[in-house]
């Protein structure tokens, strides 16, 4: 599932209110992916920051698994 927002606010906020709300809804940051790094990484320009975000709620991964 993709959920796409857009803000004002700098991007250290936007990732700090982030893990913020998903620590307060139970939901873990299992991962962060940095698009403008790792497109530099393999030599693509890409000018905007972007940030991708894997969160999982283990409580309910755990039930859809067992399923």
């Amino acid at each position: 599932m993709i959920y796409r927002v857009k803000s004002k606010k700098p991007l250290s906020d936007v990732t700090r209110d982030l893990e913020a709300a998903s620590q307060r809804h139970k939901f873990g940051i299992m991962g962060m992916h940095d698009l403008k790094a790792k497109m530099k990484e393999k030599g693509v320009e890409f000018d905007r920051d972007c940030l991708i975000f894997e969160v999982c709620n283990p409580q309910q991964a755990k039930k859809v698994l067992e399923k």
